[in-house]
C-alpha cells in the first residue's frame, strides 16, 4: 500500500504542475488569448486539468479512507484470533489465564503504534513522492560544463574564428549531449570558416532561419559544435570558464527580458560598481534618457513582469543599454533593432561608433542602416556562408547579397511612405 500511495501522489503532484503551468502560460498570454477570444476555450482546458488533479486526488483519499479502517479491522482480527486460540489453550490448561490476558494487554499497548506507524507510513510515502520530483532537478547536469582547469584569464584582444564549425540541432525528443550529431538531419550550419578580427565589426545578413542566432549561441556557448571548432584569442571556447566567458561578451538577444524591477536595475542587471552617470551615459547612447526623465520616478520607475508596460522598441534598447554598461571586449547583437523606427535607429547607430571603436563586434540585422557601421559583411544561407566582403565588392558580385540588399531596400522605401 505503501507503494501504491507513492505513486498516486506523484501522480497528483505531477498534475498540479500542469495545473501551474497552464495558469502561468494564461496569465503571461493573456492579451493573445483575449485578441483571439479564446477565453472560453482556455477555461475549458483549465476545468479538465482540474477535474484530472480532482480525479487522482479523489483516488488517493479512497486509498487513505480505507487505510485507516483496515489498520482497525487486522487489529480486531488479530484480537479475536488470539482470543479463540488463546481462550482454547487457556481451557485445555496449555496456558494461564494471566498469560492470555498479558498477551491481551500488551497487544492493546501496541496497537496503537501501529496505526499511527501505518500513518506516519502514509506522509512518509507523500513526501518521498515530491522528493522523487525535486531529485529529478537536482540530478540534472548541465549540458554545457567547463574544462577541468578552465581559463580565468580576460579576453583581452578578442579575435573570434569559427574553424570548419558544422552543428545540428538535436531532434525535440533527444537530450542535447554535445556530442556527433546525426547526419540524418540538416544541419544549422555546415563548413563554417569565418575570421574576425580583434576590434572590427562584421555585419551577418541572410534570410530567416539561415543560422545567424545559432552562429552567435556558439559563441556564447549556449551549444557546442561537435564538428570544428571555435576560437576567441587563439584559444577554443570550450577551454575558458563559463562565467569569464559570457562576463566579457555582451550579448543582446532577439528576445528581449526585462525584470519586474527598476529601470536602473534593469540597465546595471549585474553591474553594481557602476555610477548614476554611467547609466544616464547608456541610456543615452540607446536614446531613451529622454523617455525615462519624463517619468515621475526617472531612473527608480518600476517596470512590469518582462517590462510590460514598455514598447517594444524601448524594450529592445533597454537591453541593448544593459549589454553596452558591461563594456565588454565583445559585442553581439542579434536583430537588436527591429522594433525601433527608423529615425530612432539612425540616432543609436550614428552614437554607437564611439562604442564600437577598438571593440569586436557582431551585428545580426536585416536592417541595411547597420551596413555603415560594419568594417565587412558576411551573407549566410542554409547554414552556409555564400559570400563575404565589404559592401562595394559584395553589390559588385550580384550575388546573394545585392539581391537580398535590393529587395531589403525597396521593403524599407515602402514602410517609409
Amino acid at each position: 500500500m505503501g507503494n501504491l500511495i507513492h505513486r498516486r501522489y506523484k501522480d497528483i503532484q505531477e498534475s498540479l504542475s500542469d495545473i501551474s503551468a497552464k495558469a502561468s502560460e494564461n496569465f503571461s498570454g493573456i492579451r493573445v488569448v483575449k485578441s483571439f477570444a479564446q477565453e472560453e476555450n482556455q477555461i475549458q482546458e483549465f476545468s479538465a486539468a482540474n477535474r484530472q488533479y480532482f480525479n487522482k486526488s479523489l483516488k488517493l483519499a479512497k486509498l487513505d479512507a480505507f487505510f485507516g479502517p483496515f489498520m482497525g479491522l487486522a487489529i480486531g482480527v488479530a484480537v479475536f484470533m488470539i482470543i479463540l486460540f488463546g481462550g482454547i489453550q487457556a481451557i485445555d490448561g496449555h496456558i494461564s489465564k494471566g498469560t492470555l490476558a498479558a498477551f491481551l494487554f500488551l497487544l492493546s499497548r501496541i496497537a496503537w503504534p501501529m496505526m499511527g506507524l501505518g500513518m506516519v507510513m502514509s506522509v512518509f510515502q507523500r513526501a518521498s513522492a515530491s522528493m522523487d520530483r525535486l531529485q529529478e532537478i537536482f540530478r540534472t547536469q548541465p549540458e554545457i560544463k567547463e574544462g577541468v582547469q578552465p581559463v580565468v584569464q580576460p579576453l583581452e584582444r578578442g579575435e573570434i574564428e569559427f574553424r570548419d564549425v558544422t552543428f545540428s540541432y538535436p531532434a525535440p525528443q533527444e537530450k542535447y549531449s554535445g556530442k556527433e550529431t546525426d547526419r540524418t538531419r540538416t544541419p544549422a550550419l555546415s563548413n563554417i570558416n569565418l575570421k574576425i578580427p580583434a576590434g572590427k565589426t562584421v555585419l551577418v545578413m541572410g534570410p530567416v532561419g539561415s543560422g545567424k542566432t545559432t552562429l552567435v549561441n556558439l559563441l556564447v556557448r549556449f551549444f557546442d559544435t561537435a564538428v570544428g571548432e571555435v576560437l576567441i584569442d587563439g584559444i577554443n571556447v570550450r577551454q575558458y570558464s563559463l562565467a569569464r566567458l559570457r562576463r566579457s561578451i555582451g550579448y543582446v538577444s532577439q528576445d528581449t527580458f526585462l525584470f519586474a524591477d527598476t529601470i536602473k536595475e534593469n540597465i546595471l542587471f549585474g553591474q553594481d560598481a557602476k555610477t548614476d552617470d554611467a547609466v544616464g551615459a547608456c541610456a543615452a547612447i540607446v536614446q531613451m534618457d529622454e523617455v525615462i526623465n519624463n517619468l515621475p520616478q526617472k531612473y527608480e520607475a518600476l517596470l512590469g513582469e518582462r517590462g510590460v508596460n514598455l514598447s517594444g522598441g524601448q524594450k529592445q534598447r533597454l537591453t541593448l543599454a544593459r549589454a553596452i554598461i558591461k563594456n565588454p571586449a565583445i559585442l553581439v547583437l542579434d536583430d537588436c533593432f527591429s522594433s525601433v523606427d527608423f529615425d530612432t535607429e539612425q540616432a543609436i547607430l550614428n552614437r554607437l561608433r564611439d562604442v564600437l571603436k577598438g571593440r569586436t563586434t557582431v551585428i545580426i540585422s536585416h536592417r541595411l542602416a547597420a551596413i555603415k557601421l560594419a568594417d565587412f559583411i558576411v551573407f549566410i544561407e542554409e547554414g552556409r556562408i555564400a559570400e563575404k566582403g565589404t559592401h562595394p565588392e559584395l553589390m559588385a558580385l550580384k550575388g546573394h547579397y545585392a539581391r537580398f540588399y535590393e529587395y531589403q531596400r525597396l521593403k524599407e522605401m515602402l514602410e517609409e511612405s
